[in-house]
């Protein structure tokens, strides 16, 4: 298959570099691909990642590139911004448009979103990212603001950044690494990723004005300290000990909400200038205050620990100078320091008498340094990534809401910029005492990252051939919903071949209670277009499908289906999240399945009456668990839309909604014996112990009336 990649590639920019690396990876372990990538510079993105090159400002050259393509592919990285200008989104919206003309299909390819301030921008994204196969984001804002632009959420999913699909690096790699540039194996390293982190124009975002001007930077923001921390530690973190007269903690929600967007309006104002060259002078001040200061908060850790100072920019063309500059800082302070540069392979000491290295255009190789730190700082996004794939504990300074966001999702210490960088001393301190369990942390997040952005490869290729993203098995329509055609024995494999696959999936059993509901609710619909797997669990789809000419096999009980994937699970050594029922229910449950299947692993058992507050706990333990087989039993349809919203945060494998499945585990309700299974009457048998449930039986009868109508319609159009 020949692809197509679009994207901020050939400019030097590691992340980047980084996120064009990880695509590779992906769709090259998807299937046989031949990868053409339009480039600020074709040469050297041939020669650094061995694919072929050309000039994207060639519209010439683009089109003939289209031409012969079966797939175009527009990321990753954040691509559709208006955070300087509009005109790059419109650039990355034209080359889809352009690519649309020559009938390829397109996939947009794990990009984060935004921000998109101007209006006429999203109403021209919402219309021409509609023309796209599959759109794919890297974290749920970006979803939220494709929803916004018009874009149904039946055609976004969450993933993962491409660059996560990187390989970690081997102990070989890093201590070539640290050769390269004069580094002794053993040695203790402070890595910091530099570049300026306070950006004025990003509405919400920390400007030059939120940078506390007081000598007592604690005093300037009382007022905010009394509300919570100004970091953010994940609740799987060990507990740290607290400095004298600290602030309590924020919850990640409560701190979501007094984050980068507030810090600006609630820290006392440094400069008020109004233009001109004062403003210009003004802005440099506080841009030269604050970098000294954040290094000397690195250089009193190194100086206290012996350790070296290795800066690291990511963008030459954007961080070199301001890296060169932190590195001084820190060596003023009393530090050894070193600075990494890039635009060239000497070694040199620099007029301050800061060493500097080179040579390090490769992502791979930058992402083997990362990897011999000790401990990382780091400003940019991709950064954080590094630390991430490499297992190093980092703190990030989060300037913009991407990276906070990152950083709550792999549990790693954050500051905003726009607080005290006095602050920074204690986090960095604490961060590097607990540096064993955060490294593990992040090991273990990192992993499933890394699934979901090499699944993203075989999404991308799967839409572009017109197939389901994972199996070719064709569906039934039954009043607008598609149905799998299965039997109960190809359902279990299907499933079982779901995890296997990698990725986050959801599993649907289909009542015509919800067919009924989906009718009328689209959102419902389109949860139920989008799952892996949608099975026929009443025997009324079942009826239906062969009234209207397309018969499906037979039922697939989703107490049997569930039933035979815990059994594949415990052979398997799979592990088992059971959520849902009364109080007590999932724990009865898990003992009665453990019982007969003394292999199964239960790591999570929860009930299901956890308020919405609560549901991120839940979310967040089976995300710590890395479970395969996730069972929920909310009831219809409740729990499709938990399944649906929560699934890629808590990141199992297999997610299934059971209903009542786990009363019956549990032993606490009877099923209906064979007898009455085999004539397709569980329904009534369960009607019988459950008398309330004649409220939702209601919509058998207007099911079979739709059915009926539809197939009396049909036969009037016939010839």
């Amino acid at each position: 298959m020949r692809v197509v990649v679009s994207g901020y590639y050939g400019f030097g920019n590691t992340g980047d570099e980084a996120v064009l690396r990880g695509l590779i990876t992906a769709l090259r372990r998807a299937g046989s691909v031949e990868i053409t990538v339009l480039s600020g510079n074709p040469q050297e993105t041939q020669a650094l990642h061995g694919v072929e090159a050309v000039d994207r400002y060639s519209l010439a050259a683009i089109w003939k590139a289209f031409r012969r393509a079966d797939l175009v592919i527009s990321g990753g990285g954040g691509l559709l911004q208006d955070r300087t200008s509009a005109r790059s989104s419109l650039y990355y919206l034209a080359v889809i448009v352009l690519a649309a003309a020559a009938g390829k299909p397109v996939y947009v390819y794990g990009q984060g979103v935004g921000p998109l301030r101007r209006r006429w921008l999203r109403r021209a994204a919402g219309a021409v990212l509609r023309r796209a196969r599959g759109i794919g984001v890297r974290d749920e804002a970006s979803r939220e603001l494709l929803e916004a632009c018009g874009i149904p959420a039946s055609c976004v999913h969450v993933t993962a950044d491409a660059a996560f699909a990187l390989e970690t690096p081997d102990p070989e790699q890093t201590k070539q690494a640290l050769e390269a540039i004069g580094v002794a194996p053993g040695e203790p390293l402070i890595g910091v990723v530099w570049r300026w982190p306070l950006d004025p124009a990003v509405p919400g975002g920390a400007g030059l004005s939120s940078i506390p001007s007081s000598p007592d930077r604690l005093a300037s923001t009382s007022a905010r300290a009394s509300q919570g921390s100004p970091f953010f530690f994940s609740s799987s973190i060990p507990s740290m000990s607290s400095p004298p007269a600290r602030p309590s903690r924020a919850s990640p929600r409560s701190l979501g909400s007094q984050g980068a967007s507030q810090g600006s309006a609630e820290a006392a104002p440094a400069l008020v200038v109004t233009g001109g060259s004062s403003q210009h002078s003004a802005e440099t001040g506080a841009r030269d205050r604050y970098r000294q200061e954040v290094a000397q908060a690195v250089a009193a850790l190194a100086k206290k620990l012996g350790a070296r100072v290795v800066v690291i920019p990511f963008h030459p063309q954007q961080d070199e100078a301001e890296a060169e500059a932190f590195c001084q800082a820190v060596h003023e302070a009393g530090a050894d320091a070193l600075c990494v540069r890039r635009s060239d392979t000497n070694t040199q000491q620099n007029s301050h008498g800061v060493s500097e290295r080179g040579g390090f255009r490769d992502p791979e190789h930058l992402l083997a340094l990362v990897g011999g730190m000790d401990l990382v700082l780091t400003v940019r996004y991709h950064g954080l990534v590094f630390a991430a794939l490499a297992g190093r504990p980092a703190v990030a300074l989060a300037y913009d809401p991407k990276v906070r966001q990152l950083a709550e999702a792999l549990g790693v210490p954050w500051l905003d910029p726009g607080e005290a960088p006095s602050r920074l001393s204690y986090v960095l301190e604490e961060a590097w005492h607990e540096r064993a369990s955060l490294g593990e942390n992040l090991t273990h997040r990192a992993a499933r990252f890394r699934e979901r952005a090499l699944a993203e490869g075989e999404r991308a290729l799967a839409l572009a051939s017109a197939l389901p993203p994972l199996h070719q098995g064709s569906r039934v329509d039954v009043l607008g919903v598609g149905v799998d055609v299965v039997t109960a024995q190809e359902a279990v494999d299907r499933l079982v071949e779901l995890w296997e696959k990698g990725g986050s999936h959801q599993v649907v059993t289909l009542n015509p209670e919800m067919i009924m509901a989906a009718r009328q609710d689209p959102r419902l619909k389109d949860v139920l277009r989008q799952s892996s797997l949608v099975v026929a669990d009443g025997i009324g789809v079942v009826w239906a499908s062969r009234v209207l000419g397309r018969a499906l096999p037979e039922r697939v009980a989703g107490v049997d289906l569930a039933s035979a994937a815990i059994a594949r699970a415990a052979a398997q050594g799979r592990t088992v999240a059971l959520v849902g029922g009364k109080p007590g229910v999932a724990e009865e449950a898990a003992k009665r399945l453990q019982a007969r299947h003394p292999s199964l692993r239960v790591t999570v058992t929860h009930h299901g009456y956890f308020t919405d507050a609560e549901s991120d706990a839940v979310v967040a333990e089976i995300a710590r668990q890395g479970v395969d087989l996730l069972l929920v039993g909310l009831g219809a349809p409740k729990q499709e839309f938990w399944i649906h919203q929560n699934l890629h945060r808590a990141g199992a494998r297999v997610a299934m909604g059971v209903g009542g499945a786990l009363d019956v585990f549990s032993g606490r309700v009877r099923r209906a014996p064979a007898a009455w299974q085999r004539l397709g009457l569980e329904w009534a048998y369960r009607l019988l112990q459950e008398p309330k449930r004649i409220r939702r039986m209601a919509a058998l009868p207007r099911f079979v009336a739709a059915v009926l109508s539809q197939k009396w319609l049909k036969r009037g159009d016939a010839p």
